[in-house]
């Protein structure tokens, strides 16, 4: 599985600029968040699945289409994204 950082935008701070998130486009994002491609990473989906059941990580609500389309366009266009995430984007994707 392919995971990407969301992060709020802090004032006076650098951030990527490629894919900004507002609070009302999903119920967890609560400030003006970014996508942080450059933290994107890989992982096994059976070690995202025992995160979940041992407590160490929670889901939240589905993001609708649209946002997941930007979030994915992003990955490909921000200069942050690591080579080995677009390669194994470009196979799952």
């Amino acid at each position: 599985m392919l995971l990407v950082n969301i992060a709020s935008v802090s004032k006076g701070l650098p951030y990527d600029a490629t894919c900004i998130i507002q609070p009302a486009e999903h119920r967890f994002i609560k400030h003006e968040s970014y996508v942080f491609y450059a933290k994107a990473r890989i992982e096994a989906a059976n070690a995202l699945l025992r995160g979940v059941k041992s407590g160490q990580l929670t889901p939240h609500d589905l993001m609708d289409h649209a946002l997941m389309q930007r979030i994915a366009d992003g990955l490909q266009q921000s200069p942050h994204t690591a080579p080995k995430v677009l390669r194994f984007y470009a196979l799952i994707g």
